[in-house]
């Protein structure tokens, strides 16, 4: 290895795996000038220097049912980027979340003798821990984002350091007006952001519900406006659709591709899918209600495994209900309308949503991406 330029290798599956891959390719870069990397990620990515072997969006599938039906694209998609690196070898492979294409990749690749680092713990707290034993064989360094994670990986001799979230060093509130302002968003309305996820699937199973929601709110309180998130474009088509087919044909309702804190910030309230989001909305002091539904197989299945009764960052960060849940069967119109409009009038609601998200701003470790680099080049070094 170039210690002056180590090739770095480095796969992100969807859009919030490419906002944790860009800061800490850029911490990457402070300590190694001359690094360069290649793999596969979205435009944050890619503008840090990424050389993006193919599309992200093969990657963004989700649930059991969903990853079975793109079985033979994903394995197309890791046939080839195993070729470039057999042709290419890198130094060290960092795999962001995705942990059912990156464990594949790192079993592979360690095997290689090459150092492999897996960014983001999968949910090893949350399921029957029968998947330690291959994380064990594909993986030299854990890179968990919660203190609450590190204790399963010590305790079967994994690796495994705690570097927090880079939200916390890149969000922080913003005032209401000027994010409305930025966005040209009408000023003296309620506005209500519909966040249905960055995930195809993700977008065909919440935002009918969502879209209904947002009709029963606005039957008692007809001044409401909504905006619908596109957190990636090629999903934008698809969303208008889903609006035709939903919505009366005069139906008020904005697009935006704008960065998500903001348009985030610019809202009263939001509705928005189970995941990293929660997290970003909480950091922003955004009042949330929580949604998500799976392929029914999925769901089946997932209800036999799980060891947990919480599932959105907010609610596991402070181990007490904090938003509400609406997951499979409860992930109704009625349950999130009636969330929503309490969270919009409700000031005892709303301010008890608020203060619990600054308890979690206060716990969570700043520098998050120096420390996952300062951990990559301890790898890195000791590999050498």
């Amino acid at each position: 290895m170039d210690k002056r330029a180590p090739h770095i290798a480095i796969v992100a599956g969807e859009v919030s795996g490419d906002r944790l891959g860009a800061p800490l390719m850029a911490a990457l870069q402070k300590r190694y000038p001359q690094a360069r990397f290649s793999g596969v990620g979205g435009r944050h990515m890619q503008a840090q220097g990424l050389l993006s072997l193919v599309p992200m969006d093969t990657l963004a599938v989700m649930g059991l049912a969903e990853v079975l039906r793109h079985l033979p694209a994903i394995f197309r998609l890791k046939k080839t980027i195993l070729q470039y690196w057999q042709d290419n070898p890198p130094d060290l492979y960092i795999g962001i979340d995705a942990p059912d294409f990156n464990l594949r990749i790192e079993t592979a690749l360690r095997k290689r003798g090459i150092a492999t680092v897996h960014y983001v713990s999968p949910s090893l707290w949350a399921w029957k821990e029968k998947r330690i034993y291959k994380i064990r064989q594909a993986v030299d360094l854990m890179l968990c984002l919660f203190p609450f994670e590190i204790d399963v990986y010590a305790k079967h001799g994994v690796e495994a350091v705690c570097v927090g979230h880079p939200m916390a060093d890149r969000l922080s509130p913003m005032d209401i007006r000027l994010a409305r302002q930025q966005l040209s968003l009408p000023k003296q309305v309620p506005l209500l952001g519909l966040f249905p996820g960055s995930r195809r699937g993700e977008i065909e199973r919440l935002l009918p519900v969502f879209l209904r929601a947002m009709m029963l709110m606005q039957v008692r309180e007809p001044t409401l406006r909504a905006v619908i998130s596109v957190a990636d474009a090629a999903h934008r088509g698809r969303i208008a659709e889903i609006i035709r087919q939903t919505c009366p044909p005069r139906q008020e309702i904005m697009l935006s591709d704008a960065e998500s804190d903001v348009l985030m910030s610019a809202c009263d309230v939001l509705m928005v899918a189970s995941g990293t989001i929660t997290l970003e909305a909480a950091l922003l002091n955004r009042p949330m209600a929580v949604a998500y539904r799976v392929h029914p197989l999925t769901a089946k299945i997932a209800r036999r495994l799980l060891k947990i009764d919480r599932f959105s960052l907010p609610n596991l960060l402070l181990q007490r209900d904090v938003v509400n849940e609406w997951i499979q069967e409860d992930c109704t119109p009625e349950h999130l309308a009636d969330d929503a409009g309490a969270l919009l009038h409700d000031h005892a609601r709303r301010g008890a949503q608020l203060l619990a998200f600054a308890e979690i701003r206060a716990a969570l470790a700043t520098q998050v991406s120096g420390r996952a680099a300062d951990a990559v080049a301890n790898l890195l070094e000791r590999k050498a």
